[in-house]
């Protein structure tokens, strides 16, 4: 439960990960029970919000750079509350699965916990108030490459002599690149695994039997990268078959760490010999890719079985809301609105926004993302945020939003064309 998770019960140890032949110990029980994602709704509760979530700082080796923070009361009644708060700097590990888990200082390698500091560690907020806190990161002159700390923002509420005393917290992740050079993104595959389809009784077609494999990529650079890929299974080494696109909980893969891609196809496959190949990208550009393969042979009881508990969704596996998105902006100032997109079937998807058509100006209109993978069931949010120029002229612009999905199927099941969402902008005088 999300409000359970970021209070003083109920809470359990996470393991603090360092890079390869680190020492590994417990973080504290409290902090390792939080996520990012979840404490943010929490500190929204309380009242009091911290931005940004994430943020990079530049620095050169043995120099220093400075950060800032905003924390904002947001109860402007005239009967709310001050809201004190308390600021620490904390280390977090990103699990295999894309779990955060922070804790005390760990022994990694890539800990920026001792560089950085605050100008302040304890505040008092009245209703509506915002505050900026700087901090600074010391680079020593021998690091080089990408460490990361939080900040870890407590909410102390009144103290109670009885039951219990709620601790809200919430966390901004600082990632530091210390730069001495260009790097380049190194990707590697650690494991690929193909699992069969199995079959449980009475499950439906949208949780039918499946091919799933997983892939473990690892970081073997000193910068981060954020990855995709996908699986293409050929049948008897050479005819193309299938195409599974890989998700992830988080796609950025940090130095030294794992993050475990999964695909999953529900469309059955005939008898016989496959080989899944594995590629695997990075947003970096001119990056190299890494590749693996597996084999796996499908028996004619299992390839029989399969087919007769397969159905196709009756409706598509791409849904978006809204259908249109109308926004009116001045001269000089921005507008956004974001958008839900919905993977309703069984199996993995990638994604890919762009903008067309219409007389807006491409340059007016940023995506946030524009790429992305989906799970089964699964859905993100796409914040289509629009920069009207002061020199613009009043009238509507046009455009659409165009969010066209590569699904995991077999080549024979074909794809779909891009989903057109309409979009007004009208620019007032």
């Amino acid at each position: 439960m999300v409000r359970g998770a970021t209070r003083t019960r109920a809470v359990a140890a996470a393991a603090c990960v360092g890079g390869s032949g680190s020492s590994r110990r417990l973080a504290s029980p409290l902090l390792g029970a939080l996520t990012l994602l979840l404490a943010v709704g929490a500190a929204a509760e309380a009242g009091v919000a911290l931005s940004p979530l994430q943020q990079e700082v530049s620095v050169s080796p043995g120099r220093q750079a400075e950060f800032a923070l905003t924390i904002t009361n947001l109860d402007r009644s005239h009967t709310g509350g001050r809201a004190r708060v308390r600021l620490e700097v904390v280390d977090f590990a990103v699990s295999a699965e894309g779990a955060l888990s922070f804790g005390e200082p760990c022994a990694h390698p890539r800990s920026a916990v001792q560089w950085m500091s605050l100008e302040a560690t304890a505040l008092t907020l009245e209703p509506g108030q915002v505050r900026r806190v700087q901090g600074t990161v010391k680079a020593p002159y021998r690091a080089e490459g990408d460490y990361w700390a939080a900040v870890m923002m407590t909410i102390l509420g009144p103290p109670r002599s009885e039951g219990v005393n709620v601790v809200l917290r919430t966390a901004s992740a600082v990632f530091v690149r210390v730069a001495r050079r260009t790097y380049q993104a190194r990707p590697s595959v650690r494991d690929l695994q193909v699992l069969l389809p199995e079959f449980n009784p009475g499950q439906g077609p949208d949780a039918g039997p499946a091919l799933t494999i997983r892939v473990d990529v690892a970081n073997e650079g000193l910068v981060a990268f954020t990855a995709s890929g996908e699986g293409v299974v050929y049948r008897d080494g050479r005819r193309r078959t299938a195409t599974i696109p890989l998700h992830a909980r988080r796609r950025r893969v940090l130095p030294g760490d794992t993050r475990r891609f999964v695909g999953v196809l529900p469309s059955a496959l005939p008898e016989g010999d496959y080989t899944v190949r594995c590629r695997i990208r990075t947003a970096s550009e001119g990056a190299p890719r890494a590749f693996h393969e597996a084999e796996f042979h499908m028996t004619p009881e299992l390839a029989a079985r399969w087919a007769d508990h397969y159905r196709r969704s009756p409706g598509p596996s791409l849904a978006v809301e809204p259908a249109e998105l109308v926004l009116e902006a001045a001269p000089g100032r921005f507008t956004g609105q974001a958008v839900q997109v919905a993977n309703l079937g069984p199996g993995t998807m990638a994604v890919q926004c762009s903008m067309g058509e219409g007389n807006l100006p491409s340059d007016w209109v940023e995506l946030r993302p524009d790429e992305f993978s989906l799970g089964p069931q699964m859905r993100r949010s796409v914040v289509c945020q629009l920069r009207v120029p002061l020199e613009a002229e009043p009238g509507e612009y046009t455009a659409a939003l165009l969010i066209e999905a590569q699904q995991a199927q077999v080549v024979e099941e074909g794809t779909s064309g891009p989903q057109r969402v309409p979009l007004r902008l009208k620019v007032a005088k």
